[in-house]
């Protein structure tokens, strides 16, 4: 798929956001279109039963490394096209937070900076697409942890050290808490 002259497949790259953008559907060629840019949708539990499928067939370290790697490329991809919108810090939840917003994949509702001796950035997400309306014994946000480093990567021109999802929405938490270090 190509937004905005982007080649992605999934949604999280194109950051051009018009609120009064239309989807048309075009019948005949079977396709969903926003501003000429032709999109993809599927339901959130079709992508929940993809990961799951994912995971029987291939283990969940396999899983979750492959999730956590299409994320860094989704992640770094987002960064170098919105990097001239970010002009502090605050703005790197604020921007991230637009573009989840617009997609469908939840929201970025706080951002602190960690407080030890590494440079370490949090961001507190709600509506995750993985662990939405989900249960599990921990954390399951794979893709969106690798989104964030690769955002946070892109923007500082380091590779992460660590990066934990601290807390899960679909461990019973209200939000998924991710901390990435460097």
């Amino acid at each position: 798929m190509v937004l905005n002259g982007l080649r992605w497949g999934l949604p999280f790259t194109e950051l051009r956001i018009d609120p009064s953008a239309q989807l048309k559907r075009d019948e005949a060629e079977g396709s969903i279109v926003e501003e000429n840019n032709r999109l993809i949708t599927f339901r959130l539990d079709t992508w929940q039963g993809i990961v799951d499928r994912l995971t029987s067939i291939a283990g969940e370290p396999v899983t979750e490394t492959l999730l956590s790697q299409i994320g860094n490329s989704i992640g770094r991809s987002g960064m170098e096209y919105s990097k001239d919108r970010i002009l502090t810090e605050d703005d790197l939840w604020k921007v991230f937070d637009e573009v989840l917003r617009a997609r469908g994949w939840g929201r970025c509702v706080g951002f602190s900076k960690g407080t030890g001796p590494r440079k370490s950035y949090i961001f507190n997400l709600r509506n995750a697409p993985l662990s939405s309306q989900r249960r599990a014994s921990k954390p399951m946000c794979y893709m969106m942890r690798g989104i964030l480093t690769g955002w946070l990567e892109a923007y500082l021109g380091a590779k992460a050290t660590a990066a934990v999802e601290k807390s899960c929405a679909a461990m019973g938490n209200s939000l998924c808490i991710f901390e990435i270090t460097f």
